[in-house]
Formats: structure tokens, C-alpha cells, sequence
């Protein structure tokens, strides 16, 4: 083997070496995922509240939240909303919370029955709960996570509009780690998820 060629072979290996240990120095984070523990209601209603089934139905949303990344804001720039990466919810917040919602009054027994429009069941009622907010809030001690939902009730046969409401829930993020971020986002739905069940409970029998 000619200097020339030996020359050119340590090169090379010294170049793999090198990149080799750049490889090995920089793990790549992995993707990490996170779902809505169901939660039942405290207690099961005596009877329905609404005589009929009740459908519910995804809402509107901006694009923005029809994707599964987790979206912060600055506390500072709250008109700027930002993905995190590798941070993503199981589905898009939509799916997640039409399905999360359909549980939760289905287990407090609002309606004879609580159905998701894909069973293909005629319902009576309809609900749908759009997406005016949905992120973390960066700021001192982990920030909070803020999410606000505009629900709509209607009786599907007439259009007639029964309940229309928007409401705003937050929760300070108790850590530093993504975990703790969905965590505080758990704690939030389920309480919309209440107060929504006590607007339903309050309609008069002449909305029923």
C-alpha cells in the first residue's frame, strides 16, 4: 500500500470516529404521547335530563388546534402560539374531547342515551363543543394551561337552540415536565366537563 493510500484510509477513519461520537454525544429525543384519562362524574343523575339521545359532536376549531402537537404561549406574547416538539396528544384535541365529553354525560346519565355520530343512532339532541383555546401558558413555576369551550345544545329535528355557552377553565402547571403539562390539562376539561354537565341540568322542562 502506497503512503498516499494509507494517508487517505487514516483520514477517512478518523472522520468516521468523529462522527461517530458526534452521533452517539446527541441523543435525538424520542416522540412522546399523552391521552384524557376518562374520569367519571361524582355522582349518576336520577333520571335523564334530556328525554331523548343525545349526540355529541366535534366542534369547530381553529387549523392550529386540529393538529396533535402540544401548543404553548409566552405569558409575555399571549397573541403568539407556538408547537412544542416531540410533545403530541394520542388524537387532535377535537377527537379527544367529543369523546372524553361522550363518556363523561353518558356516565352521569343526562340523557337516555349518549352517542358519537360515526354509531349512526338517530338522536334527538345534539351538542357540540368548539375550540377557542387549548395551550400551555409559559411562565413563572411551570405556567398553567388554559382552554376554553364554546358548547352548543340544539335539537337536531327543528335546529332549535337550546344552550349556548362559553366557558374558560385554567390550572397551574404543579412541575416543570411535559407529564405534569397534560396533567394540569386533565384537571381543566374535567371541570368544564362538570360545569358543562350543571348548564345541561339547568334547563327548564320547556326546553326539554
Amino acid at each position: 500500500m502506497t503512503e498516499s493510500v494509507l494517508t487517505r484510509w487514516v483520514a477517512i477513519l478518523a472522520v468516521s470516529l468523529l462522527l461517530g461520537g458526534c452521533a452517539a454525544g446527541s441523543r435525538i429525543p424520542e416522540d412522546s404521547f399523552y391521552r384524557l384519562e376518562q374520569v367519571a362524574p361524582a355522582a349518576k343523575l336520577a333520571a335523564p335530563v334530556l328525554d331523548g339521545i343525545l349526540m355529541v359532536q366535534g366542534g369547530a376549531a381553529a387549523p392550529i388546534y386540529r393538529d396533535r402537537a402540544l401548543l404553548y404561549s409566552e405569558s409575555d406574547a399571549p397573541g403568539r402560539l407556538q408547537r412544542y416538539h416531540y410533545q403530541y396528544w394520542i388524537d387532535t384535541p377535537s377527537q379527544l374531547l367529543q369523546r372524553s365529553l361522550a363518556d363523561y354525560l353518558r356516565e352521569a346519565g343526562i340523557a337516555s342515551n349518549v352517542v358519537l355520530p360515526e354509531e349512526g343512532v338517530d338522536a334527538r339532541y345534539r351538542l357540540r363543543v368548539d375550540i377557542e383555546r387549548f395551550e400551555h401558558v409559559r411562565g413563572r413555576s411551570g405556567g398553567q394551561v388554559v382552554v376554553t369551550l364554546r358548547m352548543t345544545l340544539a335539537e337536531r329535528a327543528s335546529g332549535t337552540l337550546l344552550a349556548q355557552e362559553s366557558l374558560q377553565g385554567s390550572a397551574a402547571v404543579q412541575g416543570n415536565d411535559f407529564p405534569a403539562v397534560a396533567a394540569s390539562y386533565q384537571q381543566v376539561v374535567v371541570d368544564l366537563y362538570g360545569r358543562i354537565l350543571e348548564r345541561l341540568r339547568s334547563l327548564e322542562p320547556a326546553d326539554k
